[in-house]
């Protein structure tokens, strides 16, 4: 894979990568720098800077290396886990088969505008409502364990939430979600 040189090359790779978005952990964190340069580059004047080099350089590693996605057999409990920063959210759907978890489905949104703006306790229940609604068929068919450190379950049980926790809430209620608090993990 080369450098993009222009600027129809960056769009043509951003273009590329949203295809293959569900393949690649947290890739929303992974593409931003070419978004963010897309965005501030015209058609005229091509930039790219040493953040958009290591990006590129990662990601070719990261593909670079064997992936594989797995397949849940039917009545099976899912698993899945959330990674929230300030300016994407990711998760990965995940079984396990002897005691090995593998992964069954990657997403990742870039946080706009308002949504960097939410508090942390509220990008948790968005991220979820996120992942509900583009993993429906999982979240319809699969028990669903949510393992997180955010106080999922709490926030979205309390009866005083605000406009928005509530219609979070209410989607969600439908689904078999489990919540898991998620331990530190040790070296």
């Amino acid at each position: 894979m080369k450098r993009p040189n222009s600027y129809k090359e960056v769009q043509k790779l951003t273009r590329s990568l949203a295809a293959l978005n569900r393949f690649i952990s947290k890739s929303g964190e992974r593409n931003l720098p070419f978004l963010k340069n897309l965005r501030r580059m015209s058609k005229e004047k091509f930039r790219w800077d040493k953040k958009c080099s290591e990006a590129f350089e990662g990601l070719k590693r990261y593909l670079g290396s064997p992936q594989s996605l797995s397949r849940p057999e039917p009545g099976e409990r899912l698993q899945m886990y959330l990674a929230i920063s300030d300016v994407a959210v990711s998760s990965v759907l995940l079984r396990e088969v002897e005691g090995v978890q593998k992964p069954i489905y990657y997403i990742s949104h870039v946080l706009r505008d308002a949504e960097e703006r939410y508090p942390i306790i509220d990008k948790a229940p968005f991220t979820l409502v996120i992942l509900a609604r583009k993993l429906n068929a999982f979240f319809e068919s699969y028990p669903i364990q949510l393992v997180t450190d955010q106080p999922l379950k709490r926030v979205l049980s309390t009866p005083t939430l605000s406009g928005r926790l509530t219609t979070w809430a209410i989607d969600l209620h439908k689904f078999e979600i489990s919540y898991i608090p998620r331990t530190s993990v040790r070296a």
